[in-house]
């Protein structure tokens, strides 16, 4: 069991210029999320499936004191479900009303389409390793080659001195499917 990061993945942060709990926040936010998600999609572009990749950034009006979005935090964003929510649909701000439909017409051009295009974000690429095109959605959506490339550099050395190879998770479905 570790006792806290190793130092290249904490060197990898310094910029940053984080501690204490935000710091924490940030690692462990690209380790178990953001640089996961990375993989997978670069597994499933080398498939050839059309991967549009994104992080979600924008922390709500109402957790302003957080260090950063929560995970799903989007979700009500997405699916524009404030008014099932009533306690925190009153208390929405203005840049939270336009964030949620920013979320909620890329999706809805995503399941329409096969792309999030939509108004207020920029240009969405497809993902791939070369170029790393990531949508940031924020309070101003942003695109970016390489998002994190020195962090997901770091948590990429991590991984392969604690995890086992796989083939792309090709071996669970496989094990799922001997299962049955």
């Amino acid at each position: 069991r570790r006792a806290g990061p190793p130092a290249d993945v904490l060197e990898a942060y310094a910029h940053e210029e984080l501690s204490g709990d935000a710091l924490g926040y940030a690692i462990y936010t690209d380790e178990h999320v953001n640089a996961p998600a990375r993989w997978y999609a670069a597994a499933q572009a080398k498939r050839g499936a059309p991967v549009y990749l994104y992080v979600y950034s924008y922390v709500s009006s109402f957790r302003a004191n957080q260090p950063g979005a929560a995970h799903g935090e989007e979700l009500p964003y997405v699916f524009d479900s404030w008014d099932k929510i009533p306690e925190l649909a009153n208390v929405l701000s203005e840049q939270d009303r336009l964030v949620t439909s920013i979320m909620h017409d890329c999706w809805l051009a995503f399941a329409r389409t096969g792309e999030p295009q939509c108004a207020g974000v920029p240009a969405w690429p497809t993902y791939d390793e070369t170029t790393g095109w990531t949508m940031e959605l924020g309070a101003t959506p942003q695109l970016h080659p390489h998002y994190r490339q020195t962090q997901y550099a770091a948590q990429d050395r991590d991984k392969a001195r604690h995890v086992q190879p796989t083939n792309d998770g090709r071996e669970v479905v496989d094990a799922l499917r001997a299962a049955k």
